[in-house]
């Protein structure tokens, strides 16, 4: 459930919320709760159960149903019925921001969030409108896996483009997908470093598979 939306002052004044205005005091009732409803989403595609709307509202089902059909012909949102899911048009406009840089660390949360809403009614018409805004476009459109790859430059200074899990090799070396283990002298490096890469910033679980692998460094040369 959200604990926070943006609702701006236009909402009220601007073009959009003159026409919704002009569809009644139903439909601005409506228009608010599908920007900042507790089942909303800050991407503006989301499950949504007319019956819940009716009830959290005030409102009639009938009223929510009508309402649900202006607010589309109006383009402030799109509605499945068959499967119960809006897409509210702009909202992720006002609630991420109308496009984001590389380096912004709500693209990997973004990403995630979208991975999941795949199978959705309205995900290709989210992804056309916001996927190269927020940089993610080329993860979803390609063929392959769309989890963008982590660059991790290790102790060794070998680039392993991999995922994350170790597995132990007969030589002693800790290899896997994600890490590589190996002489903390070679290139005079020593401590993991992270490479240059393209795609989202580095995630929390990432950061944790670094911090154990420095961990188990230290171990290793408490025991030897």
């Amino acid at each position: 459930m959200r604990t926070f939306a943006q609702v701006r002052p236009g909402f009220w004044h601007g073009t959009t919320g003159r026409q919704i205005r002009r569809l009644g005091p139903d439909c601005q009732v409506l228009a608010l709760y599908l920007i900042s409803g507790p089942g909303a989403h800050a991407l503006g595609l989301y499950y949504l159960a007319l019956p819940t709307a009716a009830h959290e509202t005030g409102l009639t089902l009938e009223q929510v149903r009508s309402g649900i059909a202006k607010l589309c012909e109006i383009e402030f949102c799109a509605y499945d019925d068959e499967n119960e899911v809006v897409f509210v048009l702009n909202m992720a406009r006002f609630q991420i921001g109308e496009r984001l840089e590389r380096k912004d660390n709500n693209i990997t949360w973004i990403w995630r969030e979208m991975e999941k809403m795949r199978s959705l009614p309205f995900f290709d018409l989210l992804l056309e409108r916001y996927g190269e805004r927020y940089q993610v476009a080329d993860y979803f459109r390609s063929k392959a896996p769309s989890e963008p790859l982590r660059r991790i430059e290790t102790e060794t200074g070998d680039l392993e483009i991999e995922r994350n899990t170790e597995t132990q090799t007969g030589n002693g070396n800790t290899t896997g997908r994600g890490v590589t283990r190996g002489n903390p002298t070679r290139n005079g490096k020593t401590g993991l470093q992270i490479a240059e890469r393209d795609g989202p910033p580095l995630d929390l679980e990432t950061l944790k598979a670094q911090r154990t692998l420095e961990d188990r460094r230290v171990m290793s040369k408490k025991l030897s």
